[in-house]
């Protein structure tokens, strides 16, 4: 028995180093009455990995 399989790459192309891949100014979340974050800027550039995490972790 013989399987053939083939892949299609749908990853997003990659971007140089240092290249600015997200960029969010002024974000602010809010659930009920309670403000999450405030105005809040964001840079990720290329090959970085970002986290937020709040004091619970979540």
């Amino acid at each position: 028995m013989t399987t053939d399989t083939t892949t299609k790459d749908t990853s997003p192309g990659a971007s140089a180093p240092g290249t600015t891949v997200l960029d969010a100014r002024g974000v602010t979340m809010r659930f009920g009455g309670l403000t999450a974050v405030r105005d809040v800027d964001l840079t990720v550039s290329s090959g970085e990995i970002v986290g937020l995490i709040g004091p619970n972790g979540a």
